[in-house]
């Protein structure tokens, strides 16, 4: 149903809440098809992305597509939603990951931090990083807020 874009939208919410609690790789990776999906309407990519950053089965490969959904120019304010949901579950993730994916997360949060071309890049990078609880990006900040 969620392939087909299927599912009752007065059931979308809870429907990306539940799949939050599942840790299969089954649901992840339908999540993470979700939120690339430029085909599903923005809310679900968005719930998808949070989805992601609630669930504890999130794998390197995950993490790497929601960067990539992150990275993406945005030609709508719907999709800089999108992207902007990505990057934070991103950093959301980076808060419980442990690992190699945290390794993961914490690459993807530094190359948006490293990327950020304008200010306001550079907030969207910097509420990821914030969503992370991650210390070692406290220079970059730093510098980041003072540029």
């Amino acid at each position: 149903m969620i392939r087909r874009r299927a599912y009752p939208e007065r059931l979308g919410a809870v429907t990306f809440f539940a799949m939050s609690k599942v840790r299969d790789a089954r649901v992840r990776e339908a999540l993470v098809r979700v939120v690339e999906d430029e085909g599903h309407v923005s809310q679900d990519r968005v719930r998808a992305s949070f989805a992601l950053a609630d669930g504890e089965s999130a794998d390197v490969a995950a993490v790497d597509r929601l960067a990539r959904v992150a990275s993406r120019a945005h030609a709508t304010p719907d999709e800089e939603i999108v992207t902007d949901a990505a990057r934070n579950a991103i950093g959301t993730l980076r808060a419980h990951a442990t690992g190699e994916v945290a390794e993961a997360t914490t690459a993807a949060l530094r190359r948006a931090l490293d990327g950020a071309r304008t200010p306001e890049a550079v907030v969207d990078a910097m509420d990821a990083i914030g969503n992370s609880g991650d210390t070692s990006f406290l220079g970059a900040a730093r510098e980041a807020a003072s540029s």
